[in-house]
């Protein structure tokens, strides 16, 4: 089902080589600058995602949570939350680093994803570190909204390579995790094994969890949309950058 996930946020921030650089994760709610989130539950949330590069908001001064995150668009967010990650692993003595980022491709990525596309840079990018595929049919549908259940996934596959390149060291492990939420709609799901995983996996703060944080329903083919795209992308930033890591 690898080729089911994908998909994101913000266009607004792509022009180039990403170089962002590792920052720690702020824990207090900051000063909201968009004037459609005020009240939104995950505002923390965005407004962190927002001062790490990992998404941006519209010109007219807008966040629009609710808007549906695409597939080419939570490649960007996913590839810029990436490099928020520390990799340091003092225990084996390494300290590893993503493959360099390139500023344009040469090749179309997929048939329906031309070279000169906005995102089709990072879509190669990730194609190549084996974090996502295309259809069978060879396309990507780039602009394909992306369901809540893809998202977590999506995250998953991250959190795998991550932890991978790293030397396998996991700084979670020395921490008790949450008990995985109870969800009622997901029992035939393809995807429930990680949903699952990804509601009890970090002490830091569950990355999957019910719609609009109540009730007892994921909604696994429900539209992920911004609010908690960003919301979930920063819980798992936050999760794998523990001090257990390095330590």
């Amino acid at each position: 089902m690898f080729y089911r996930l994908i998909s994101g946020f913000s266009s607004v921030l792509l022009s180039g080589a990403i170089t962002l650089q590792s920052s720690a994760l702020a824990q207090s709610a900051p000063t909201t600058q968009f004037r459609d989130i005020t009240g939104d539950i995950y505002v923390n949330e965005i407004e962190q995602a927002v001062e790490l590069g990992i998404v941006a908001g519209f010109e007219d001064q807008t966040f629009r949570p609710q808007a549906p995150v695409t597939r080419e668009q939570l490649v960007s967010m996913v590839l810029r939350a990436m490099v928020q990650v520390p990799l340091e692993n003092r225990s084996q003595n390494i300290n590893p680093t993503l493959p360099a980022i390139p500023t344009q491709t040469t090749t179309n990525p997929f048939s329906d994803v031309d070279k000169t596309r906005w995102s089709a840079t990072q879509i190669q990018y990730l194609k190549d570190l084996g974090i996502i595929r295309g259809y069978p049919d060879g396309t990507f549908q780039p602009t394909q909204t992306v369901t809540r259940a893809e998202l977590i996934v999506m995250l998953k596959t991250v959190e795998r390579y991550l932890v991978k390149l790293r030397g396998n060291w996991d700084g979670r492990r020395t921490f008790t995790q949450p008990v995985p939420l109870n969800f009622s709609d997901i029992q035939n799901h393809w995807a429930k094994d990680t949903i699952m995983e990804m509601s009890g996996n970090c002490h830091t703060g569950q990355v999957a969890t019910f719609l609009n944080e109540m009730g007892t329903q994921f909604a696994p083919d429900t539209a992920a949309q911004r609010n908690y795209a960003a919301a979930a992308i920063v819980r798992e930033v936050r999760c794998l950058s523990v001090p257990a890591i390095s330590s």
